[in-house]
């Protein structure tokens, strides 16, 4: 096997892991966070709309401003976990991001796409 047909396998398989982590995630109604368990809500379209204007704003700045970039990140992935779990900002930012990322990703990935049938 090349190089590039071993890259490509293992590509794949990190894809196909991330699938199988999203649909996993999609079918619970709840997640725990550091001994708090917190329900999912539905956002409304004038939520919705707010985070993307954040999002087109993170995407327009400029290469250079990577520490601004972070926070704004960070306040984007704040805002969705108010919004989706109704988590304070205090819990938020006490919690491994990796965890909470994970979980925001999926509910936002769901919002934009619906919610998979298997």
């Amino acid at each position: 096997m090349s190089e590039q047909d071993a890259w490509r396998a293992f590509v794949a398989k990190i894809l196909a892991q991330n699938r199988d982590r999203i649909m996993e995630l999609t079918r619970k109604e709840s997640f725990e966070f550091a001994g708090v368990k917190y329900t999912r809500h539905k956002i409304t379209t004038q939520q919705f709309q707010e985070l993307e204007a954040m999002r087109a704003e993170l995407e327009d700045m400029p290469a250079g401003k990577k520490v601004d970039a972070a926070r704004r990140a960070a306040e984007i992935y704040r805002r969705m976990a108010q919004n989706y779990l109704h988590m304070d900002e205090q819990t938020f930012y006490s919690l491994p991001w990796a965890e909470v990322k994970e979980v925001l990703d999926t509910l936002a990935w769901e919002e934009a796409n619906g919610r998979p049938l298997s």
